[in-house]
This record gives C-alpha cells, sequence and structure tokens, in this order.
C-alpha cells in the first residue's frame, strides 16, 4: 500500500510511475484518488494541492493527465486495455 497525501503535480507523476512499475512485476493494483479534478474538452485531469489553475490553458500543465494513470495500468496486461478505456466520461 502506498499512502501519499497532500502531493503536488511532480509527487502524483512519480508516484503513478512507480505504481505502474509495480504492477509491471506482477500483482493486483488499485488507484484511488479523493482530491479534485476537472474534464476539459473531453480529456479529465487530476487537480494536485497548491495547483495555481486561473485559466483553461493552464490545466495541462499544472495538473495529471488521468490517461498518465490509465498508461501505469496498462503497462501490466497491454494487450486487455484498449487506448480508448484511458477515457472516463463523468454523467455529471
Amino acid at each position: 500500500v502506498t499512502l501519499v497525501e497532500d502531493a503536488g503535480r511532480a509527487t502524483m507523476r512519480r508516484v503513478v510511475r512507480e505504481w505502474g512499475d509495480q504492477l509491471a512485476r506482477g500483482g493486483v493494483g488499485l488507484f484511488y484518488y479523493a482530491g479534485h479534478g476537472m474534464q476539459i474538452r473531453g480529456k479529465n485531469y487530476l487537480i494536485p494541492v497548491a495547483a495555481d489553475v486561473q485559466r483553461e490553458d493552464e490545466v495541462e500543465d499544472e495538473s495529471v493527465d488521468v490517461n498518465t494513470v490509465h498508461r501505469g495500468r496498462r503497462r501490466r496486461h497491454p494487450r486487455r486495455w484498449p487506448r480508448t478505456c484511458g477515457y472516463l466520461h463523468a454523467p455529471w
């Protein structure tokens, strides 16, 4: 179990990479994120602590793309996870 609290962007990206590496070695993984997120033009982003997003064009620079998490998961079973699996659409 890896617990990360109040992480900034660099830490979030590092932890996601490490999680993908652990999955590649075998086992089962669960990624749980209890923070803020947003969707811009069909792409979903996790917003780190202390992110300074004032405009839509800053989101990519200040956040973590959800597809980064999906890429880490696909390292474990690349043939089981089609590229389209990386898109999540909230019904609200």
